[in-house]
């Protein structure tokens, strides 16, 4: 009489479908899970490489203070300029411009 029972046929019937739903949620969780943790080492790959690239591009930060350690000296201040080092400055300054317009209007 065991197997013959219908009500028990259908109560194996149900179990065997709940076993295979199970089976198949828990598979659907774990692609779910692997899917979600390369997606997250993927992020966290692409983050690092773009932090990398930015501390080792040419427009890095500095850190000043470390970098201030690293001086042994600094020179003395200049006394200020006479005079005549000033319109000195001031004809070389002078000079430059009118070779730059030189340049600009191809007068050689």
């Amino acid at each position: 009489h065991g197997n013959n029972n219908p009500i028990q046929q259908e109560q194996q019937q149900e179990s065997s479908v709940d076993q295979q739903q199970w089976e198949n949620d828990k598979n659907a969780a774990v692609v779910s899970n692997r899917t979600a943790y390369y997606e997250k080492q993927y992020r966290v790959a692409r983050a690092r490489a773009k932090i990398d690239s930015i501390l080792t591009g040419p427009d890095a930060p500095i850190d000043l203070e470390h970098e201030l350690k690293n001086v042994k000296s600094i020179a003395p201040p200049t006394a200020p300029a006479s005079p005549a080092d000033l319109l000195r400055e001031e004809r070389i300054l002078q000079l430059q411009d009118q070779m730059n317009l030189a340049v600009k209007q191809q007068d050689y």
